[in-house]
């Protein structure tokens, strides 16, 4: 069971990492479009030296390295006070709510994205009353707009209002995401992050280390993704 998890946890890592994270540098976030200014430059540094995390033979322990050391940079510091607009243009200030913030980052075409939907929507329908529910998307207004049935009613859906440069980012006024997909912030009211979640599960079968296929089918994503969430949501209302 516990190299099963472990094998979990790196296809997780693996789809929400950049593609070009072992072979390329990023480009700099402009600090009047970042999210978390306080910690601008040192994640920066982190996103544009990929070698100092992947020095590693084994790719999959880089992944893991890259991934905590994004997860310590980011947790316990704050979302800026973020205006957004949602699919309709109703507007929203994150100072404004009086909830928790389950603050989601995702694509259209991302394929854990896709997986996990189902389970997030019947945790929107259990929580809504107590936490706030965003998702931020890759995708524009209209392609948004397509989806919107997949989501539930509860959750505010966010499209990118300007043209991303990249596959891996979602871009707002004010908020420029390169993390990967799907990226899920916890957040308290006061906007303060104490966790977050990089990467998701896929229907479908994947080799693990040992060279043979692990499968899974949409009952486990399902089973895997509530439980992932739940687990923060749960960690957010004891706040």
């Amino acid at each position: 069971m516990k190299e099963y998890r472990k094998y979990l946890v790196l296809i997780w890592v693996f789809y929400a990492l950049p593609s070009n994270l072992t072979y390329a540098q990023a480009p700099e976030i402009p600090i009047d479009t970042v999210y978390f200014s306080e910690i601008h430059d040192t994640l920066n540094f982190v996103y544009k030296n990929p070698s100092n995390f992947f020095g590693s033979k084994d790719i999959n322990e880089g992944f893991l390295n890259f991934y905590d050391e994004i997860r310590g940079l980011i947790t316990g510091t704050y979302i800026d006070d973020l205006v957004l607009h949602d699919i309709d243009d109703n507007q929203y200030q994150l100072s404004s709510f009086d909830k928790p913030i389950f603050f989601h980052v995702t694509a259209s075409w991302c394929a854990p994205c896709q997986s996990e939907k189902p389970a997030l929507k019947d945790l929107v329908e259990k929580y809504h009353n107590q936490v706030v529910f965003i998702s931020v998307f890759w995708d524009g207004q209209e392609g948004v707009a397509k989806m919107r049935n997949d989501y539930h009613d509860e959750m505010i859906l966010i499209p990118s209002r300007i043209k991303h440069k990249g596959p891996n980012e979602a871009m707002i006024p004010g908020f420029r995401h390169i993390l990967g997909f799907p990226f899920t912030f916890f957040a308290q009211k006061d906007r303060k992050i104490i966790k977050v979640s990089l990467g998701g599960s896929s229907v479908g079968s994947f080799p693990g280390k040992d060279g043979k296929m692990i499968t899974y089918t949409e009952e486990d994503v399902y089973k895997k993704v509530t439980e992932s969430f739940e687990k923060s949501i749960s960690l957010l209302l004891e706040q």
